[in-house]
C-alpha cells in the first residue's frame, strides 16, 4: 500500500510555541510506514506548488490566528483547493471577531479538527459545517518522576505549602490573578510560597502588547521574593519534575476573546500533582480530573487552594482521575487515531473521485 504523505504547515516550527510543540508530539507519535508527514514553514504563495511537485496527499495546516498572515494564507488554501489536495486544518483557538478567518477555514476546509466539543458547538454557532468538524484530544504524555526530596532540594523548593504555574506570561492566563492570591493567602501561611515557571517566547519582540504586561509583572516579583520567577524555557521533563513538588499547580486563566483548548494542563497532570483551573473553555476538555473553579478572582483562587490544601482525600482523588484522563488520551492512542484518520479521507476522496 501507498505511503500516504502528509504536509504538515505550521510557521513556528522551531520556535519557543505551544502550537509547534503540539506539532512535534503529533507528528512524532502519528508516522509509521503507512504515513510520512512533511513539515512546511514557509507559508508563502508558493506553498501549494511546492506541495504538488512533493507529492502532498493531504495538506495539514496548525491554525491560530495571529501565526499566519491572512492574505498569503487565502491565496495558499484557495490554490490548494483549485489542485483538489484535500484541506484539514487544526484549529487551535477561535474567536467570534475574527468573522473573515473563520470564514476562510471554514470555507477551504474539508475537515477542522478541535479539541473538545464546546469548542465544536461554538464553530457551529458560527456556521461552521457538522459535517466537517472532528473532536480529537490533545494528547498526554508521561514522564519519569524523580524523588520530590531530591528535587526540592537540587532546585532550593522549600516553600509550605508551594504553589505552582506553567505557561507564558501572558495577560489570559491569569498570573496577576494568582499573585494576588497567593499575597493573600500569605497571611494565613507564612511560608507559602509562588514557583511560576514561565518564560517570554522569543517569537514576540519587544514591540508586542504582551511585553508591557512583561515589564509590569517584572516590578511585582521584584516586590515579593516569596513569588519567583523561573523565566528559563526548560524541556518538558524538566517542568514535569518540577511540579511535581509542588503542593499544587494552578492555571486560573481569565475568559479571552480568543479561546483555545489549554496543553499546559497536561504537563501539570502528569507531574500528579493536584490541579487547580478556571471552568472556562479552555479546560472543557477535562471534567474532575481537575479543581474547577467558577472564576479568576484572587478570592477565588484563594480560597480553591485552601480547600483543595486542606483536604488530602480530594487531593488523592484529583491525581487518580487526572492519570486516567493521561492514560486515557495517550499520544500513542492519540497517534493511531490520526493514522485512522488520514486514511479515512483519503479513502473518501478517492471515492468521490471516481464518482
Amino acid at each position: 500500500m501507498k505511503k500516504i504523505k502528509v504536509g504538515m504547515v505550521i510557521p513556528t516550527w522551531g520556535q519557543q510555541c505551544g502550537v509547534a510543540d503540539y506539532t512535534k508530539q503529533l507528528i512524532e507519535h502519528t508516522q509509521d510506514q503507512s504515513i510520512t508527514v512533511q513539515v512546511y514553514s514557509d507559508v508563502n504563495p508558493d506553498l501549494p506548488s511546492v506541495m504538488r511537485k512533493d507529492g502532498i496527499d493531504i495538506a495539514h495546516f496548525q491554525y491560530e490566528h495571529s501565526i499566519y498572515d491572512f492574505t498569503a494564507l487565502y491565496q495558499i488554501l484557495t490554490a490548494l483547493q483549485q489542485q483538489s489536495i484535500p484541506i484539514v486544518t487544526t484549529l487551535h483557538s477561535w474567536s467570534s471577531e475574527l468573522a473573515c478567518h473563520n470564514l476562510l477555514i471554514s470555507g477551504r476546509s474539508c475537515i477542522v479538527i478541535v479539541h473538545s466539543e464546546q469548542m465544536k458547538q461554538l464553530c457551529l454557532a458560527d456556521g461552521f459545517r457538522q459535517e466537517q468538524l472532528a473532536v480529537m484530544p490533545i494528547g498526554c504524555q508521561s514522564f519519569p518522576l524523580q524523588p520530590a526530596d531530591k528535587t526540592r532540594k537540587l532546585f532550593t523548593i522549600n516553600g509550605h505549602p508551594s504553589i505552582g504555574f506553567f505557561g507564558f506570561p501572558f495577560p489570559h492566563k491569569g498570573i496577576a490573578n494568582l499573585m494576588d492570591a497567593l499575597i493573600e493567602l500569605k497571611a494565613y501561611f507564612p511560608d507559602l510560597k509562588g514557583y511560576f515557571f514561565s518564560h517570554y517566547p522569543n517569537y514576540l519582540d519587544h514591540e508586542h502588547p504582551y511585553y508591557s504586561f512583561y515589564q509590569k509583572l517584572q516590578t511585582r516579583f521584584e516586590k515579593n521574593d516569596y513569588l519567583i520567577w523561573i523565566k528559563e524555557y526548560l524541556p518538558e521533563p524538566a517542568i514535569v519534575n518540577l511540579l511535581s513538588t509542588m503542593d499544587m499547580n494552578v492555571l486560573p486563566y481569565v475568559e479571552h476573546n480568543q479561546k483555545g483548548i489549554s496543553a499546559a494542563v497536561r504537563l501539570m497532570l502528569a507531574a500528579r500533582r493536584p490541579v487547580i483551573t478556571t471552568n472556562y473553555l479552555y479546560f472543557s476538555d477535562l471534567k474532575n480530573e481537575v479543581f474547577k473553579m467558577p472564576n479568576a478572582e484572587a478570592d477565588t483562587i484563594a480560597s480553591s487552594i485552601c480547600r483543595v490544601f486542606l483536604h488530602s482525600s480530594l487531593q488523592q482523588e484529583l491525581i487518580a482521575k487526572g492519570d486516567l484522563f493521561l492514560k486515557d488520551n495517550s499520544w500513542e492512542k492519540v497517534g493511531r487515531a490520526y493514522r485512522e484518520f488520514y486514511k479515512q479521507n483519503l479513502s473518501k476522496k478517492a471515492g468521490e473521485e471516481r464518482r
